[in-house]
């Protein structure tokens, strides 16, 4: 038996992950270009991170502003310092997308390597 009391969903905006598939698939291509990562390299290893690549992801503001709901993201909070803000923006929008980033760290030469490796289904690159 069915419930005629039950609530329906009144239809608004359709949300941007309906409205701007390419462009938030487009954004995350930019950011994993950025660091480096491709079907070969799959691998970040954070120490020493090149403070201008820094800056490159995170003069992706507005991009992402436009095409993800980033409001809730603790990096664009105002009044928030994050720590490693181009590394916020970027979990936040490989979640988005469907990509999972995996931390660990590694023991080379001595030193404690933070490192992310990216799950990124192989046709994402074609």
């Amino acid at each position: 038996m069915m419930d005629n009391n039950i609530i329906k969903k009144k239809p608004g905006q359709p949300s941007k992950a309906i409205k701007y598939p390419n462009e938030r698939l487009n954004v995350a291509k930019k950011i994993l270009n950025i660091l480096g990562i491709n079907k070969d390299n799959n691998t970040l290893i954070l120490n020493n991170f090149d403070i201008e690549l820094q800056q490159e992801i995170l003069d992706l503001e507005k991009d992402i502003k436009l095409f993800f709901n980033a409001g809730g993201w603790a990096v664009f909070k105002k009044g928030k310092d994050v720590e490693k803000a181009y590394m916020s923006i970027t979990r936040n929008v490989m979640k988005e997308t469907g990509i999972t980033m995996v931390n660990s760290t590694k023991y080379i030469k001595g030193q404690h390597l933070s490192c992310y490796t990216f799950e990124i289904n192989d046709t994402f690159f074609e």
